[in-house]
């Protein structure tokens, strides 16, 4: 009896909204810069996202539909421009970047997108396809 072939396994490791806590110990705001550096810092193969749309119609790095949670403001996503919205500080002091800034400034990076509004998705396939 012949045995199957096995070929390597390939993991690959997801950093789901990039990783929230620092190398000294302390807490990152999840989705943002830090959180997506500090992931690819370790190990991590993949970055997984959430795309919220802005007021003006740009893609959000952001998972909730409103700010509560994370900056303790009580307005959605869609409500602010996104000047606004990468203005605005974060529960642990960062700051919300646009999807088309994480593509930028992490080229070498694999990145799963979830889209999670409607008003997300011409702006998430306009910055995809532009770069």
């Amino acid at each position: 009896m012949t045995k199957p072939y096995l070929s390597p396994v390939s993991f690959r490791y997801l950093a789901h909204r990039g990783l929230a806590v620092a190398a000294d110990g302390s807490q990152l705001d999840e989705n943002t810069a830090d959180a997506f550096a500090r992931a690819l810092e370790i190990g991590a193969t993949h970055i997984e996202t959430d795309v919220q749309g802005s007021r003006d119609g740009v893609a959000m790095i952001a998972h909730d539909v409103d700010l509560s949670r994370i900056a303790g403001v009580s307005k959605k996503v869609a409500e602010l421009d996104a000047a606004e919205l990468t203005a605005l500080p974060l529960e642990h002091g960062g700051r919300l970047i646009t999807l088309e800034q994480a593509l930028i400034r992490f080229p070498a990076a694999k990145f799963n997108v979830d889209i999670k509004s409607e008003n997300a998705i011409a702006g998430t396939i306009e910055v995809i396809r532009r770069l």
